[in-house]
């Protein structure tokens, strides 16, 4: 549990689209490092040549879990190649050694969300994935591409179900 950084009443570790939002004076931010509620992305250290379809930042190149990603280094978000999200995915699930946390109710605000595929700029299909977790997920089908909020990645490695 953390505290607010604007009025500082205690908020509860969940994220709604990536970011940690106050019941209180519902003040959203991005979770601290270290919380727990981040991806560990290894920077590459150069850009990836296309912008975050969330913000507007130039994306990063980056690894998870020996995967390719670009990643927004502002909101945290992360676009994956299809396959490369899929190995990422099955790799973290594997490797999480604890039973899992009881995934929360899917946000039917989070399939209202609207954003653009950041290499052919046609609007992304919003959908749950279709895996553990109760995450909602954006794909473009044409261009093979998954993008997903931060802390998105952790809420399907730590859901529980067959590993």
């Amino acid at each position: 549990m953390s505290n607010c950084r604007r009025c500082g009443a205690p908020q509860a570790l969940e994220l709604k689209n990536g970011r940690v939002v106050c019941e209180f004076c519902a003040t959203s931010s991005l979770p601290l490092a270290g919380s727990g509620l981040l991806e560990d992305i290894i920077d590459l250290g150069c850009e990836a040549q296309t912008d975050c379809p969330g913000c507007g930042t130039r994306l990063r190149s980056g690894l998870i879990e020996g995967q390719a990603v670009a990643w927004c280094s502002d909101c945290r978000g992360m676009l994956f190649a299809d396959v490369a999200f899929a190995a990422a995915v099955r790799i973290r699930r594997a490797a999480f050694g604890e039973y899992g946390r009881a995934p929360r109710p899917l946000d039917p605000q989070a399939l209202e969300r609207r954003i653009a595929c950041s290499r052919c700029r046609r609007p992304m299909q919003v959908h749950p994935y279709y895996g553990p977790g109760n995450v909602v997920v954006d794909s473009c089908y044409p261009c093979g591409l998954v993008w997903i909020d931060a802390g998105e990645l952790v809420q399907i490695e730590q859901a529980p179900g067959r590993r």
